[in-house]
């Protein structure tokens, strides 16, 4: 296939800055057919193929702004391989003939795009709708081409000469926000427009009898056909239906209002519908649903029908589905294919997916009618005792179990076991058993169901074979485990509280069976039912708990020899089991084994309970070094993912935070600003061990209650209670799948799916003494089906405020060809750190190539405002550390490198359905978090700016890079200099200065200047130069603390309290009128007798400033001292016509900046023997990029690529030379 080609230049002048790709909101989309779909990012369109899973055409259809809507036009023909395209956003539209034409390879087609005369046109006004038109109903050739306008105004242009044909005007006269079409003549045609009066008009354009202008010129004064009133807000969109009988509003009231337009002119809406949580944007009505985007990300789909208009019927449209994916806010653009059976949504984080419609009313809501409920038959029915004694009560349904295959066992008040089959209602009575009588707790085995495990009040557990009954004469009757009479063993002496039953993974007549009784060690028993003659029941383990630790759920890790446990009070707690025997199964008598906690982790979901617990069944023999992948779920709503390893050894170096609790030294409360802990532990058999534990990943998923995991296809599948409702969350894909009146969380349920698409799902609870069941219908195949959600990856959600390049060539990473890439590191409003692959584009690498998202991860709790790279260690170069930093003074440094085979990040991802998807924690690439800065409790100081250097150093034994010196500025007016080493997961605070500045510090920069060494006893000075809110560059001098570090370490216990302040500045500059924003420093390449920095600064007054700084020192006997003086300044007071919010430094003289005017500008420092004299503008560049608030610059492959982001992101390049 042939690559696409590189998005076209952006006007410009001077430089030569190309573009070559751009993440920005998806606005507009158009399904071509089935197969294709139309993409309009910016001024681009893009052509996506489906079913090859990938954009084969890109090209930019308007010179400037967003394209805001897409209307095709098919052209006849046998292949139906041609359409007419119009694309217009503001004031422009582009005409386009789209033709798929045959590439090298004969099954496989290239779209050509190419003007349609006069191509790209400017219109007089504001375009809210296009529409094709045609000679007739029958004709399928479009001739004209109507606009609608801003200003409630019509215009129809003849396409063969681009004449005005005919123009018409409301006598509403006012201003529209929204406008849609209805019609495919003119005489046909008409228009429904949203006012600024929140109300809907529809009105007719066709000819009109009286005061016809052929010519077009004069507008014809048009009545209004309907007035809908109704809506309290902005009427952002409007839909008609196919028949055009009814109209769909969407507006800021957050509703969906939709109107029979057959009642009279002036109505209320005849169905309002609520759900959305913020702003509604568009709607699309089909046959029988109706589908909607909003700025609350979320893609709702509604029952639709005609007849509910009716005022006989209480049938009212209701929600069927709530799809979320996209990040940040907004979904912008939706679309639905041809055939109707799947949807696709473009969202403000440049995001494309598509959901499913086909199986809408099946798979993805249910109502009370699809449940089917079990009840029991009388008595006398299934009763082998006489009860006659007993109390006058009924019987009823005290617990259950789900057997699988729509089969359940009951566990009635009178101590019966109950079969029950929901395919054919038959009842079968199992076992009868006084000591069951009025309690029990219930399980059964999940991988057959063909074992019950029962837990009595009198501390008896009991084990029933359960036989296959088949649910028809035709079903063939398969036993797995050969049936066996009760086997009954008295493990406590008051009430099991709670029973779970786990199939052993290697082998399925193996049974672990963990029984929970209060306030006593945790009972678990094995049944081995692999001799039919003479089943086993054991007691192997008795298992210790820590104080004030009620069980909820357990997991065994076979192959790792680890059992783990989750708490009602939040806790991990997991234990080193010795191995057992599994010879031939043998009756004797066994006395249980205590055994104590390995590790008790507290706090995991806080004081919130854990719930389910998940670790990923990869392949790792018992080694030295046990590892586990863990996945909790709790009622906090959090999925949590953390990575334990146990190391034979003691702990080589422990810091002070990582010691263990003095009570009990297998404690260690979870503490989410230090994300890797380490201590001490020892095995059942007394050897001491490494516990290494790394919080990787968490997610918020919902507001509700997290009740269970389950990985099934490569995919994540998270079971919710919330608001009344079952929710299967696709913890992989980031949408609901399935929601089931439930009426909330239920004391016993069971969820079992044997695929990702639900096709054979069940969900079975226990509800007011009555078994409720849903099942979902059997499905032969899965043609609608979306196997492949994501068309085109997310960024950013919301504004992208810090952008920071690698400062090495990235290692190439599996499965890729291109070694000349960086790694680009971006962060913002949404609190989201995404790492992305960025390199140049050439003729032979397609610009979607050009740049890739590897990873995001979210771990600050508000906005991430700095990030900065540390230089590259000498030792570990496949290694980068980045620092990250913003709201609540939150300071991370994250560990970046090529992800290990068969150890990704994140959920659960299917390795050949979403390898280019969803990129939320790619496997390519590994984001470890390893340090965390202790921070103060007021969390409205925010972390401004950031820079991060290293020291030289002789008393340094280990790799100097690998201590970082931190220097932070604070919204506070506050900055301090810490120091990290990676390796020991622990930031320290140096120095800090509270005096000297006295408004919020915008911006930073460092430089080490060698000094003379015949004057002075110091080898460098360090100097860091900020720029605050109140106009002034100040120069700090942090050699003081960063030598005393060097020779002395830090000698404080407490790493939030500083070593010493730091001093008074060496010099201030009155650079701005207002805020630095922004600030560079570097050495002039100059060889000069004294030392001379150059310092260039960009603030709020749209000035750019450069300063020419020289470096003095004087040397006494007891002590050198350095200053500073500015030698020479220039400014451009207009060098934006906004604020200035980004500048890099190319070259030696060479500055680039952008600013809130969208203009990347290009400068060159004119200078002279001694002193800059002006400053040149060389270049100016539009960005695509809207509200733009970082800039980043690096050299790759003889290239310079340039990154801005504000909303969205735009990588451009140019020549070295340039």
């Amino acid at each position: 296939m042939e690559a696409p080609p590189c998005l076209a230049d952006t006007p410009q002048h001077g430089a030569a800055l190309t573009t070559t790709s751009l993440q920005a909101p998806v606005t507009a989309i158009h399904f071509l057919s089935d197969e294709y779909l139309l993409m309009a990012v910016g001024p681009y369109l893009r052509v996506h193929d489906l079913t090859r899973r990938c954009t084969v055409h890109e090209v930019r259809v308007l010179d400037y702004g967003r394209v805001h809507g897409i209307v095709v036009a098919p052209i006849p023909g046998d292949a139906h391989d041609r359409w007419d395209v119009v694309c217009y956003g503001g004031k422009a539209a582009g005409l386009y003939h789209l033709r798929l034409a045959a590439g090298h390879d004969s099954e496989m087609s290239m779209p050509e795009i190419t003007p349609i005369a006069p191509g790209l046109v400017q219109l007089p006004d504001w375009i809210m709708d296009c529409q094709w038109l045609y000679n007739t109903d029958s004709t399928a050739v479009p001739i004209e081409l109507a606009f609608a306008f801003a200003h409630n105004d019509v215009a129809i242009y003849r396409v063969a000469d681009w004449q005005p044909v005919h123009r018409a005007r409301c006598d509403v006269q006012c201003i529209v926000y929204s406008a849609r079409f209805f019609g495919r003549t003119r005489a046909s045609l008409r228009v429904a427009v949203g006012t600024v009066f929140n109300q809907a008009l529809v009105w007719d354009v066709g000819t009109a009898r009286q005061g016809y202008d052929p010519t077009g010129h004069t507008p014809v004064i048009m009545s209004v056909r309907h007035t809908l009133v109704g809506h309290e807000g902005v009427i952002f969109r409007l839909r008609f239906s196919r028949d055009g009988n009814t109209l769909a509003t969407v507006s800021d009231d957050r509703t969906i209002r939709l109107w029979e337009l057959n009642a009279p002119s002036t109505c209320t809406p005849a169905t309002t519908l609520y759900g959305h949580t913020a702003r509604v944007w568009d709607c699309q009505i089909l046959d029988d649903v109706l589908v909607s985007i909003a700025e609350d990300t979320a893609c709702r789909v509604w029952s639709f029908n005609p007849a509910q208009f009716r005022k006989d019927t209480d049938d009212e449209p209701r929600p069927l589905a709530h799809w979320r994916g996209h990040r940040g806010k907004s979904v912008w653009s939706l679309a639905i294919n041809p055939s109707r059976t799947v949807a696709a949504t473009g969202g403000g984080d440049g995001g494309v997916r598509l959901w499913p419609l086909g199986d809408i009313r099946r798979a993805a809501r249910t109502d009370e009618s699809t449940l089917q409920t079990m009840n029991l038959p009388p008595l006398v029915a299934y009763a082998v005792a006489d009860h006659s004694m007993a109390k006058p009560r009924a019987d009823f349904i005290r617990n259950f179990a789900y057997l699988g295959d729509h089969r359940i066992v009951a566990a009635t008040h009178y101590g019966y076991l109950l079969h029950y089959d929901y395919r054919n209602g038959l009842y079968h009575q199992l076992h009868y058993d006084p000591e069951l009588a009025g309690y029990a707790m219930i399980d059964a085995s999940s991988s057959n169901g063909q074992v019950a495990v029962c837990g009595s009040i009198n501390g008896c557990i009991l084990a029933v074979s359960i036989p296959t009954y088949p649910a028809n004469a035709d079903s063939a009757t398969v036993s797995v485990v050969p049936p066996f009479a009760p086997l009954s063993l008295r493990v406590a002496t008051t009430q099991i509280f709670d029973v779970q039953v786990h199939t052993d993974p290697a082998d399925s007549r193996y049974l672990h069976i963990f029984a929970t009784v209060l306030n006593k060690p945790i009972k678990w028993l094995q049944l081995d039912l692999r001799s039919p003659s003479e089943p086993v029941l054991r007691h192997a383990f008795d298992l210790v708990l820590p104080t004030a630790t009620l069980p909820t759920c357990f997991h065994w890790a076979a192959n790792r020899q680890i059992l783990l446990a989750g708490s009602r009070e939040g806790a991990l707690v997991a234990y080193d089991v010795p191995a057992f025997s599994r010879g031939p199964a043998t009756s004797e008598k066994y006395e249980p084994l205590s055994l104590h906690p390995l590790l008790n982790l507290r706090r995991l979901h806080g004081k919130d309970t854990l719930t389910c617990l998940h670790v990923p069944s990869v392949p790792n023999p018992l080694g030295p070094d046990r590892q586990l992948r863990v996945y909790s779920g709790g009622r906090d709503g959090v999925v949590r993912q953390l990575d334990l390893s146990f190391t034979p050894g003691h702990l080589a170096a422990a810091s002070p935070n990582h010691s263990p609790s003095p009570v009990d030294p297998h404690l260690l409360v979870v503490d989410a600003t230090v994300p890797v802990r380490q201590l001490l532990v020892h095995t059942a058999a007394g050897h001491p061990v490494t516990a290494r534990i790394s919080l990787v990943h968490q997610e918020r998923v919902t507001k509700g209650w997290i009740e269970g995991l389950t990985a099934v296809d490569g995919q994540l599948l998270i079971s919710v209670f919330y608001r009344k409702r079952f929710v299967v969350v696709n913890g992989t894909h980031h949408y609901d799948q399935l929601a089931i009146p439930c009426g909330g969380g239920h004391r016993r349920w069971y969820f079992r799916t044997a695929d990702a698409a639900l096709d054979r799902a069940a969900f079975v609870f226990l509800r007011r003494q009555q078994v409720v069941a849903h099942f979902a219908p059997d499905r032969p195949a899965r043609a609608t089906l979306v196997d492949e959600p994501v068309v085109q990856p997310a960024f950013h959600g919301r504004e992208v405020r810090c952008l920071a390049f690698a400062p090495s060539t990235l290692v190439v990473l599996p499965g890729e060809t291109h070694g000349a890439t960086r790694l680009l590191a971006a962060g913002g409003e949404d609190g989201v750190l995404s790492l992305s692959r960025v390199g140049p584009a050439s003729a032979t690498t397609a610009s979607r190539d050009a740049f890739r998202v590897l990873a995001t991860v979210r771990r600050h709790n508000s906005v991430l405002k700095a990030l900065a790279w540390a230089p590259c260690s000498v030792l570990n170069p496949a290694t980068h550390y980045l620092y990250t930093a913003g709201g609540h003074q939150e300071l991370r440094c994250w560990a970046v490198h090529a992800a290990t085979p068969g150890q990704p990040t994140g959920f659960p991802v299917d390795k050949k359905k979403d390898e280019d998807s969803e990129n939320d924690v790619s496997e390519d690439l590994r984001c470890l978090e390893v340090a965390v800065a202790t921070t103060e409790t007021d969390i409205g100081i925010r972390i401004m700016n950031l820079v991060v250097f290293t020291v030289p150093s002789d008393h340094d034994t280990q790799d100097p890079t690998l201590t970082h010196f931190i220097a932070a500025t604070y919204s506070d007016a506050t900055v301090r200099l810490w120091v990290c080493r990676p390796t020991q997961h622990q930031f320290s605070l140096l120095a800090e200065d509270v005096v000297h500045h006295t408004h919020c510090v915008l911006s930073a920069a460092y430089q080490r200047v060698t000094l003379p060494s015949a004057t002075s006893t110091l080898a460098a000075c360090h100097i860091l130069f900020t720029g605050a809110t109140d106009g002034i560059i100040r120069a700090i001098d942090l050699t003081a603390p960063i030598q005393h570090y060097l020779q002395h370490g830090t000698s404080t216990s407490n790493p939030t309290v500083p070593i010493m302040p730091l001093d008074a500045p060496l010099l201030t500059i009155r650079a701005h009128q207002s805020g630095v924003n922004v600030l560079q420093v570097w050495r002039s390449a100059e060889h000069e007798p004294i030392p001379s920095l150059w310092l260039a600064s960009g603030g709020d007054d749209n000035q750019l400033a450069a300063h020419r700084v020289e470096v003095m020192t004087s040397a006494t006997q007891s002590a050198a001292t350095t200053s500073l003086q500015v030698a020479a300044s220039v400014r451009i007071p207009s060098a934006h016509a906004s604020a200035i919010q980004g500048l890099e430094v190319i070259g030696d003289h060479q500055i680039l900046t952008v600013a809130t005017d969208q203009r990347i500008n290009s400068w060159r420092i004119a200078t002279s023997a001694s002193a800059p004299s002006e400053i040149h503008l060389t270049g100016s560049t539009l960005s695509n990029v809207v509200d733009p608030g970082a800039l980043a610059v690096t050299l790759c492959d003889n290239q310079w690529v340039v990154a801005t982001a504000g909303i969205g992101l735009e990588v451009l390049q140019c020549d070295h030379q340039a």
